[in-house]
């Protein structure tokens, strides 16, 4: 790669992105859960295995409240760090002495989180004080399954990912050109049968 190569592929550079789905509307979960456990137990009508008007009305609420709940869930596009920008942040939320968790991360837990989500985000646009407002509102599992993978992001290399569904469905050019005609294929497997075939007869002839 020369000097030009470089500059072209470094102009393409752009820092690993991921979004993070949260649904803020928690309290629908357990009617979730309680109707869908309804909808599970087997009909009365077990002679015809037919399905009833109940539930057929429990199903109807059941997706109602998965649309319901999709509708309340926020996307957060999160993007990481430049290595100097995050560097500074670290500087800026340094451990405190008496915290052991705090010594192992190498930050001060208590402001540190608030603040890179908030450099993080790329997608909604929100200001510090919104941002605030939304981290209050999650529950732990959701706030920590926001915090790490924004950790992630910045902690974790990037590689070349490898789907083996996609790769069977659409098979690289490089792949499909190194395939031999499944009847040259077959060809030449039958004249390798005939050959071996013709061998043995010649060894056992002349045994």
């Amino acid at each position: 790669m020369d000097n030009e190569e470089f500059d072209a592929l470094l102009e393409k550079a752009k820092r690993p992105e991921k979004d993070v789905d949260l649904c803020l509307r928690g309290d629908l979960q357990a009617e979730w859960e309680r109707l869908d456990a309804q909808l599970a137990e087997p009909s009365t009508d077990t002679a015809t295995l037919a399905v009833s008007k109940e539930q057929r009305e429990i199903a109807k609420q059941v997706v109602a409240l998965q649309e319901e709940m999709k509708d309340a869930t926020l996307t957060l596009r999160l993007r990481a760090l430049e290595r100097h920008a995050w560097k500074k942040l670290r500087a800026d939320h340094p451990p405190r002495d008496k915290d052991p968790h705090d010594r192992v991360m190498g930050i001060n837990n208590d402001t540190f989180w608030d603040a890179l989500v908030y450099v993080s985000l790329v997608s909604p646009k929100l200001d510090a004080e919104r941002v605030a407002r939304l981290l209050d509102s999650l529950t732990v599992s959701q706030f920590d399954k926001l915090t790490t993978a924004t950790w992630n992001l910045n902690q974790e290399d990037v590689s070349v990912p490898f789907s083996s569904t996609a790769s069977r469905i659409a098979p690289s050019s490089g792949a499909t050109s190194r395939q031999r005609p499944s009847s040259e294929s077959a060809i030449d497997a039958s004249s390798a049968g005939s050959r071996k075939k013709s061998s043995s007869t010649t060894m056992k002839a002349g045994s």
